[in-house]
């Protein structure tokens, strides 16, 4: 079974830049990742780096954290923009990337529905890894920002762990049952090999992998019934979900250096997330762009670099770094067009509503929605391709 799998992912392999051949964008990148063989990924020598890298990350950046501008003391933090227009910027933003993800798994569906594989075409293989990473800045932005401000004070974690389950988990499990309802429906009809496994599987199997499934992707991406194209139902987007939880299982951690005060259950959560990651698989290349976050969150409440960031010129700079990181680089994890992507979200996560487009209606709209519209666009275009044309 497991050697299907592979052989599966191997199929839809990206035939590009050799140096970095797995794992190239949020569709491709998951529908490549396997669940490891027992015995792979347990503390490995990346694992222990990576998790050593978290602690370092923290206090090098809790020293930058006190070169920001003092307080008056018992005042609240300083605030890095204006909030309105902060956020309906960064509301905007994310409505774009969203929108932005769903036009390139359109691109790929468009190709893939026809039998050409999950292939990519060089540029909109950029596009999709400049949404998937501006995503992971931009979570790192806000969450870092809500530690600086409680520097000294405190955060009110249940709170923010309550709002994060509940943000996250209504969309995810729709999205879930409307996964699992697309593949019953396919394999009653034997539609795109449904329900045609070599394998068979009793109801324990099954509802063990579904099972799986409802973990946020954190428990794997398993094939359900033998179903080689389970992930595709949902464009894989969910392999983004287990690096965002293990970001907010670390939190704690990185409070620890900003000294956030904690009770001992978060501290023991923070602890669970870095041996969670320690005994992961995750790829360190997909962990980068949270550190871009972070200095975006040190940006933003620096009030001169802050006024600067919002000014037109900006707004310019930034289009033209996002433009460039796409076009002229065979990958966005790379040192260069990282930094142009965390120079264009600081920009808008100062407040610059880029010449009033992040303002536009639609970009508002989308942005309301944008996590599902994430979750739910693959479905729409499975339902399209598969079970209507």
């Amino acid at each position: 079974y497991h050697v299907r799998m592979r052989s599966n992912g191997g199929s839809l392999r990206r035939t590009g830049n050799p140096s970095r051949s797995t794992k190239k964008n949020a569709g491709q990148a998951a529908s490549q990742k396997v669940p490891p063989a027992r015995g792979e990924g347990i503390l490995s020598f990346t694992s222990l780096c990576l998790v050593a890298a978290v602690v370092a990350t923290g206090v090098g950046f809790a020293s930058l954290a006190r070169l920001l501008p003092a307080r008056a003391e018992g005042s609240a933090a300083p605030r890095p923009s204006p909030s309105p227009a902060r956020h309906a910027a960064l509301q905007g933003f994310r409505g774009l990337l969203a929108f932005g993800v769903f036009m390139h798994h359109s691109f790929i569906w468009s190709r893939y529905g026809r039998g050409h594989g999950w292939l990519d075409a060089d540029v909109w293989h950029q596009f999709g890894e400049s949404r998937v990473v501006l995503f992971f800045m931009l979570t790192a932005t806000l969450f870092y920002g809500r530690l600086l401000d409680g520097r000294g004070r405190g955060v009110d974690w249940l709170k923010l762990y309550v709002s994060r389950l509940l943000r996250l988990g209504p969309a995810y499990w729709l999205a879930m049952a409307l996964m699992f309802g697309a593949i019953a429906w396919a394999t009653v009809h034997r539609i795109d090999g449904a329900g045609s496994s070599i394998v068979q599987f009793d109801w324990s199997d099954i509802v063990g992998q579904c099972l799986a499934w409802l973990g946020f992707s954190v428990l794997g991406m398993p094939s359900i019934d033998g179903y080689l194209a389970t992930r595709s139902v949902t464009s894989v987007v969910t392999w983004t979900l287990p690096y965002e939880c293990a970001f907010y299982a670390l939190l704690p951690l990185l409070a620890l250096p900003l000294r956030v005060k904690m009770p001992l259950t978060t501290l023991a959560l923070g602890l669970a997330g870095a041996i969670g990651l320690a005994v992961s698989d995750a790829d360190p290349a997909y962990c980068v762009p949270f550190v871009g976050g972070l200095a975006v969150a040190l940006v933003m409440r620096v009030p001169r670099l802050a006024e600067v960031l919002r000014h037109r010129a900006c707004a310019a700079a930034a289009m033209v770094a996002t433009t460039v990181a796409i076009l002229l680089f065979r990958t966005i994890y790379a040192p260069v067009p990282l930094l142009l992507l965390a120079f264009t979200l600081a920009a808008v996560a100062c407040g610059n509503d880029l010449f009033g487009i992040l303002n536009w209606r639609l970009p508002q709209a989308l942005g309301r929605w944008a996590y599902s519209l994430y979750l739910l666009h693959g479905i729409a275009l499975y339902t399209l391709f598969k079970l209507v044309i």
